[in-house]
């Protein structure tokens, strides 16, 4: 009989039973013991107390068996498995509770275990915008991140690094990339990509009072992962992401028709929270595996 436990992490363990079952008119009897010396960490089970078992007849008896490593590197032991089967004399003539060999059939019990580093997961504070809408439901879009929000979000601070209206300011300037009106001071701007660089959209909003600022992409499909600044030396302190077109266009939508619209620009981990029984709740995470073991 072979078990392998397979990949166990470190400090961990794996168990695995050893079924026997008796079908004879008579209780069987056996006695599991290691092979070369008994049985040795990490492998662990009932036979360290070198108790005899007995399975009455029609029954069954599962024996655990388990793997549990403490270093990496991989294991294997062989294990005798005495029984009274086929065994010449009488059941009650074969118990070894003096030491003694059962008198009937062996059988062999190979086991096998690797020991790997344990999975080490590192969840990535998500960054990003948080929509609200009249009704105070929030929903978590997709965001892209500009070069310079490390300096202006505290990852110690508030889990909302700014909440605000939604503001856009007509279809005379789409992009941001102009003085902005007196009245987007106080909202998080929503402007178009493209007719500027990221950094003079952000400084325009900036300049205007405004307390951050959404960019939503020209393209139907979002590629870029992170915001560039082509002046480092003077970086934004203002909020800035960028969203996917399909969200930028439904946004703009809303406000067109008077809408009002909340947002919240983060940089902690989002909480996933459903209402009521029955309901559902989404939100983005991004998991990483940094260790020597499948994460599951």
């Amino acid at each position: 009989t072979e078990i392998d436990f397979g990949a166990v992490a470190v400090g961990s363990e794996a168990s695995r039973p050893l079924a026997v079952q008796s079908l004879g008119g008579a209780a069987a009897r056996l006695r599991l013991v290691g092979g070369g010396g008994g049985l040795a960490p990490p492998f662990w089970g009932p036979l360290l107390l070198k108790e005899e078992m007995v399975v009455e007849p029609g029954g069954r008896l599962d024996v655990e068996l388990r793997c549990a490593p403490l270093v990496a590197g991989a294991w294997s032991r062989t294990l005798v498995l005495h029984t009274n089967v086929g065994s010449p004399r009488p059941p009650e003539m074969t118990s070894s509770a003096a030491g003694g060999e059962l008198g009937g059939d062996t059988f062999l019990v190979h086991l096998a275990c690797r020991g790997e580093e344990a999975s080490v997961v590192d969840l990535d504070p998500f960054s990003g915008v948080v929509l609200t809408d009249p009704r105070g439901a929030a929903r978590v879009l997709p965001s892209v991140p500009a070069v310079w929000e490390s300096q202006v979000i505290d990852p110690e601070g508030e889990e909302a690094n700014v909440t605000a209206a939604l503001g856009w300011d007509g279809d005379m300037d789409p992009h941001g990339c102009w003085a902005y009106p007196t009245w987007m001071a106080g909202h998080i701007a929503l402007v178009r990509r493209g007719g500027c660089t990221f950094q003079q959209k952000a400084r325009r909003a900036q300049e205007a009072g405004c307390v951050g600022l959404v960019i939503y992409d020209s393209a139907e499909q979002t590629v870029l992962r992170l915001m560039g600044a082509e002046d480092e030396s003077s970086m934004p302190w203002l909020p800035t992401f960028m969203v996917p077109q399909a969200e930028g266009v439904a946004i703009l939508e809303h406000l067109r028709a008077g809408i009002l619209l909340q947002a919240s620009l983060i940089r902690r981990p989002v909480m996933i929270v459903s209402g009521s029984a029955g309901s559902e709740a989404r939100g983005r995470v991004r998991l990483r595996n940094a260790g020597g073991a499948p994460f599951r």
